[in-house]
């Protein structure tokens, strides 16, 4: 560990205390047998983690600076101590499934235990004792963010294991994607061929990322990307793991040992190949990245391609001078696996954290004048610097806060079970580079609606929500990372009908659609991916009336991957994206030209008769006379259809509504037991809507310190999360008419079950 500006101490607490939090929420959906797995010496059972990361604070911390201090358990040092020879003994590292004993609820005594001793001697302590033990907090925390990752890597092994193939998190694991977007090629070089390397001891840092240096990096080619599923299996259906010529000599030995024949996770069916998730199985995704290679894998599959792997200086200058401006893929956004990227990114380089520790062709070895702390902490990462290979980057399992460019992770390079990806690279005359976006125009996005403004919402809506009689949270909520995969897998399911009813009418209608608006612009509201727009953009095309495409959508970084991708897809066509809020940001709208304002999905549904009122009123004041609306509404029909359509026996839509329970703990670190909530779906006749709530099952508790909530729900209580109005043609033209908008032309699908209406200005 080095920082010569250490944080404060509330700083460090505060942290620690989410951390330890945070290891038990992992661990909570697992069952006391789940627990007590090891599947392979290099997998340790999760009680053991949390035992470990535990006992780290007794030795480094309690034991040597608390008075008097007594282990909870003497065995327990030598139970749960990983590698330090100085701190004595330690029980055989391939045993650690045969420790039955202390039970998982021991376990978590243990640590409630060590946790009050720690607030103890941090509330005694003089200034003194606090400057020791702060550097010491500060690395136990980020010791067990280590954990934490590695928890769900050996939990996932474990699992895999299985021939029940065990969910972890249900709703995780996508199941489609979008095409392979084409490889381009960002040539990387600093101000001079030296550049200044590692950590530098403004923040944390492990004592391997440093001292800082400098090394000799010439210019190089990096792919924006990393290496895909669908180009990996090009690489096996090529012979790549037959041809003796791509592999390093131990690689091609171990090949053989271990019969590989496709990275680890993947399994042959009948219909192709799938691939495990801790969501599950599902099919190959062509643009999704590839995870769970070897070091020799990797760089088999650079030889194929012609190319060579990043070294971790060339990685590093990239990840400080040329990465793309992204969200990461990291824990917090709870998917738990690789994604294709958000969009292109004009000469960046993406998916550098978060979507797959990337291996490098640098061996994990000290960098000039490292010397390792004294005594056992020393220990921590020096002694390994041999016979491993370094990855950078981050993965989908990597804990908030726990990645950053001078990151140095290593694995021996036949290592398969970590979140392990690669990353092609070239010499510079190597390719010629190829700008794939010279046809299309560049996308203009005007952003009204930032970070900082969604964080001020969501405290707001929470505020008002729970402090209300009958509790409510916004349906908006729903839709993180995490949630926007769930629904997507509702949408696929047989009972939820709305998206292929919807999809039926566009694909029959689409043109008839373009021709009867006249329109030259097309506005979507809430447009995400944009995927079902597509087929208004191509009957708009096919007519040759299309001149402008508005996606208007609150997520900015979404927004700019479909502005990017329809802008390259439809040459020619000005794309002219909004970042906002419907309720706020409408008057935002560009105007000009004759514009449709797309508002698909049954979206509207989502809004009571009070607010959605507002809204079209809204609407229409931004149209022009001429301007049309193409509604989407889901139509009333039998309440038993709709209510198993909100309701699936597959439990998708149950962990939907849940998840809001998942974005307020990591959002406000609001403390919450997510699993005792009960989703429930009814119909209100009177309305004709559905009604979505979470249950208490039992008392429930949430608490919110930082918004001053704390309430405690009865038994069966609810929390109101969305309503979804279904609706008659009269009703709909009577609102339509009310805002301000004719309508004039009214489709269906052949049952009946959904509308498109268009409306016009007058």
């Amino acid at each position: 560990m080095r920082s010569t500006a250490p944080p404060t101490l509330d700083v460090v607490v505060e942290k620690l205390r989410a951390t330890r939090r945070l290891t038990e929420d992992l661990a909570a959906t697992l069952a006391p047998e789940d627990q007590m797995i090891q599947s392979m010496p290099d997998v340790s059972p999760t009680k053991w983690h949390r035992a470990h990361t535990t006992w780290f604070f007794e030795a480094f911390v309690l034991g040597p600076h608390a008075d008097g201090y007594r282990p909870v358990h003497p065995t327990y040092d030598y139970l749960f101590n990983s590698y330090y020879e100085q701190v004595g003994d330690r029980h055989p590292r391939n045993e650690r499934g045969l420790i039955s004993r202390p039970t998982c609820d021991e376990v978590a005594e243990y640590r409630a235990a060590v946790n009050r001793s720690l607030t103890e001697l941090i509330d005694v302590a003089d200034q003194d004792l606090l400057d020791a033990i702060t550097p010491l907090l500060e690395l136990g925390t980020h010791h067990e963010q280590q954990h934490q990752e590695l928890l769900l890597m050996d939990i996932k092994h474990a699992f895999s294991c299985n021939p029940l193939r065990p969910v972890y998190r249900l709703g995780t694991a996508a199941v489609s994607g979008p095409a392979t977007q084409p490889l381009t090629w960002i040539k990387i070089s600093g101000a001079s061929r030296v550049v200044e390397i590692g950590a530098d001891g403004d923040s944390f840092a492990f004592d391997c990322e440093g001292p800082r240096h400098p090394a000799l990096v010439e210019p190089f080619l990096l792919a924006d990307r990393i290496a895909t599923e669908g180009e990996w299996l090009a690489f096996m259906n090529d012979g790549g793991y037959e041809r003796a010529e791509l592999w390093l000599s131990e690689g091609w030995a171990t090949v053989q040992a271990e019969g590989w024949k496709a990275p680890l996770y993947w399994d042959r069916q009948e219909d192709g190949w799938s691939v495990f998730t801790l969501g599950g199985t599902r099919p190959l995704l062509d643009a999704t990245p590839v995870l769970h290679i070897s070091f020799f894998e990797a760089d088999a599959f650079a030889r194929w391609s012609g190319k060579r792997l990043v070294t971790e200086e060339e990685w590093e200058l990239a990840a400080t001078t040329s990465a793309a401006d992204e969200p990461y893929n990291d824990l917090a956004h709870g998917v738990l696996h690789a994604r294709p990227p958000l969009g292109t990114a004009a000469g960046r380089v993406r998916q550098l954290f978060g979507d797959g520790w990337e291996w490098t062709a640098s061996a994990y070895r000290p960098y000039p004048r490292f010397e390792p702390d004294e005594g056992a902490i020393g220990e921590y990462n020096g002694k390994f610097m041999s016979n491993q290979m370094v990855l950078r980057g981050g993965a989908p399992i990597t804990p908030q806060g726990h990645t950053r460019a001078t990151y140095r992770n290593f694995f021996p390079p036949a290592s398969r079970w970590a979140f392990s990806t690669v990353r092609l690279a070239a010499d510079v005359p190597a390719i010629e580079i190829v700008d794939v976006r010279s046809a299309a125009i560049e996308p203009v996005i005007d952003v009204h609606l930032g970070p900082e403004d969604l964080s001020a919402a969501l405290r707001s809506d929470v505020i008002a929500g729970l402090r209300a009689d009958q509790a409510h949270l916004p349906p908006k909520y729903f839709y993180d990372d995490r949630g926007s995969e769930l629904f997507d897998q509702i949408t696929r399911l047989d009972a939820y009908y709305p998206t292929r009813r919807e999809r039926a009418i566009l694909a029959r209608e689409a043109v008839a659609i373009a021709t009867a608006s006249g329109a030259d612009t097309l506005v979507e509201l809430g447009s995400g991916t944009s995927d079902k727009t597509r087929l208004l953009l191509d009957a708009f095309t096919a007519t040759g009336q299309l001149r402008r495409f508005v996606p208007f959508d609150v997520s900015e970084g979404i927004l700019r991957w479909a502005a990017t991708a329809i802008g390259e897809n439809y040459p020619g066509i000005t794309v002219h994206g909004v970042v906002g809020d419907f309720d706020h940001h409408l008057g935002q709208l560009p105007s000009g030209g004759r514009r449709m304002v797309a508002f698909l999905g049954g979206t509207i549904g989502n809004y009571q008769p009070t607010p959605r009122a507002q809204l079209l009123a809204t609407l229409a004041d931004t149209l022009e006379p001429g301007d049309s609306l193409l509604l989407g509404t889901d139509l009333v029909k039998d309440p038993r259809r709709i209510v198993c359509a909100y309701d699936d026996p597959e439990g998708i839509t149950a962990a939907f509504n849940r998840n809001v329970l998942y974005v307020l703990a990591r959002e406000l670190d609001a403390e919450l037991e997510p699993d005792g909530w009960i989703h429930v779906a009814r119909w209100n006749a009177e309305e004709e809507w559905i009604e979505m709530h979470l249950q208490a099952h039992g008392p429930q508790r949430i608490m919110v310190p930082s918004l001053g909530i704390d309430r405690w729900f009865a038994a069966d209580e609810t929390i109101h999360t969305e309503v979804s109005a279904k609706f008659r043609r009269p009703r709909v033209e009577a609102e339509l008419a009310a805002a301000g908008l004719q309508l004039t032309h009214w489709w269906t699908d052949e049952a009946e079950d959904f509308a498109l209406s268009l409306a016009t200005k007058p």
